[in-house]
């Protein structure tokens, strides 16, 4: 769909755009392939979240250490202080 020329900036009714729900949903590929077609990683959905904000608020059983490390990682470069903070955190439990 990207390539027919989809707008990696569209947001769905609670304001999401497509790189938060994969991020959220731990969608690894999603993720990579939106980031690389320039989706915003720093917008944030009706909720005042971004991706990296969702990510982190997966619930914990559906949480797949390599999953959530990979999409962290791509997600990363844009990552606030704080959110930075909570990465490692979570790192070391």
């Amino acid at each position: 769909m990207i390539k027919a020329g989809a707008d990696v900036h569209r947001t769905g009714s609670e304001g999401s755009t497509a790189l938060i729900t994969a991020s959220e949903n731990l969608q690894e590929r999603c993720v990579a392939l939106l980031m690389a077609a320039g989706a915003d990683p720093n917008a944030t959905n009706a909720h005042g979240m971004n991706a990296m904000q969702m990510a982190l608020a997966t619930e914990e059983e559906d949480r797949s250490g390599e999953a959530m490390a990979n999409v962290l990682s791509l997600l990363q470069p844009t990552a606030t202080d704080e959110e930075m903070d909570q990465l490692i955190q979570e790192a070391l439990r």
